[in-house]
């Protein structure tokens, strides 16, 4: 089947503390306050639902998952060398579509020539407990290299809700598998890559998990560290959620060198506020997102000393916002908070940096032909130079936003 991809460019104007301006495709306005003007990219398949259910970028390279049916992901690249990031045009190069992988595309993730999608309603053998496909690039094609499993899977785990890369490491969450007697307490998976490509290591839980906590709601890792969302799970009694930081040992390991590190909550958590619906780290960040918090949601920033973390700053919308926290992704100084109810049920995507005051709002993204019910910032990403944020109801059949700051 032939790819059919369509996108069009166009500049936003932006003021330094909040609001994007709106623009209309391929038209410009002036630069406000700052003179900081994004463009705007927006990307789509013809005919293919639930385009932009998620997202992932890693340098010029990006995933966007469709995870309708047996679903797809497609493979998005540009060429910065004979561009600069807010003139390249992001082009598809290749549609990820195994046969049989159902829910393929829920979860994506890259991270240099390794691209890792989720299928959490996959069959193995007689039962369906998801698959996560890993695939690797080859000249200038991503070839699918392996399949993987949990070694304990049970018919509706849903491994591959959530799917992390960190290098040679992968995390694989299964937001619905059993522990023990407890249902839907979740898990997560970690693999290794080696000389026979990526195996098993280690399962994750949470030490005090319970009935329907739902551990691997969201998974994340940089190195040594790895963050796993539980958005139901209790604390002091209430089904606030929470995260669990887990850490590599560095010294003499074990057949299982990850362990439980501590649990993150929030400093003013309440019932149903899913905290860890997503979570994000790079290296001794973390940022955890609770889109109920207070009614329309926040994001945590945790800080590791080195010894333990600690909550350094809880985020909101400058304009309130609508589900703010429903996605998260960090890099570096930069962190993005999609809030997909945001603007009227437009959506938004909010860009934080980092300072010497801490972590402060410096724009709002909002799509040029933005819509009620697209769900614009249901999935975010963001790396060194670029935002990618995901609509899947946009234009009925979904659509990625790529966003770039004009120098």
């Amino acid at each position: 089947m032939p790819i059919i991809s369509s996108s069009r460019i166009a500049p936003l104007a932006t003021t330094l503390f909040g609001i994007v301006a709106g623009a209309s495709a391929l038209a410009a306005e002036p630069a406000q306050t700052d003179g900081t003007t994004w463009t705007e990219q927006i990307v789509s398949q013809s005919g293919v639902p639930t385009f932009g259910t998620s997202v992932a970028i890693a340098a010029d390279v990006a995933v966007v998952g469709a995870p309708f049916a047996e679903g797809h992901a497609y493979v998005y690249t540009r060429n910065t060398s004979t561009c600069t990031p807010s003139t390249c045009l992001w082009q598809n190069v290749q549609d990820l579509h195994p046969s049989g992988a159902d829910l393929f595309g829920r979860a994506v993730a890259v991270d240099a020539d390794t691209i890792v999608v989720g299928a959490p309603d996959t069959q193995v053998g007689t039962i369906a407990p998801g698959a996560a496909y890993v695939y690797q690039k080859s000249g200038t094609s991503w070839v699918q290299t392996q399949v993987l499993t949990a070694p304990d899977g049970a018919d509706g785990d849903a491994f591959g809700n959530s799917v992390a890369i960190s290098g040679d490491q992968i995390v694989v969450g299964a937001w619905l598998a059993s522990v023990g007697t407890n249902a839907e307490q979740g898990a997560a998976y970690v693999f290794v890559h080696g000389s026979t490509g990526f195996s098993f290591q280690q399962k994750l839980t949470a030490a005090d998990g319970g009935n329907s906590d739902q551990f691997g709601t969201s998974v994340a890792i940089s190195g040594g560290q790895a963050i796993v969302g539980a958005q139901l799970a209790s604390v002091g009694g209430q089904r606030t959620g929470a995260a669990y930081a887990f850490k590599r040992c560095t010294l003499i390991c074990t057949s299982h060198p990850w362990s439980q590190a501590q649990k993150l909550v929030a400093s003013d958590g309440v019932e149903a506020q899913y905290f860890g619906v997503s979570v994000g780290i790079d290296a001794a960040t973390a940022i955890v997102g609770a889109w109920n918090a207070g009614g329309h949601g926040a994001a945590y920033v945790f800080s590791n000393s080195g010894t333990a973390w600690a909550q350094q700053q809880e985020l909101f919308a400058s304009d309130g916002g609508g589900n703010f926290g429903w996605s998260v992704a960090i890099a570096g100084t930069v962190a993005v908070i999609g809030a997909p109810s945001a603007s009227l049920d437009d959506g938004a995507a909010y860009v934080f940096v980092s300072g010497t005051g801490g972590w402060s709002q410096q724009y709002e993204l909002t799509a040029s032909d933005a819509a009620s019910g697209a769900f614009f910032g249901g999935a975010v990403a963001v790396s060194a130079d670029s935002v990618l944020v995901g609509a899947r109801y946009a234009e009925n059949y979904g659509q990625a936003y790529f966003y770039a700051p004009s120098p």
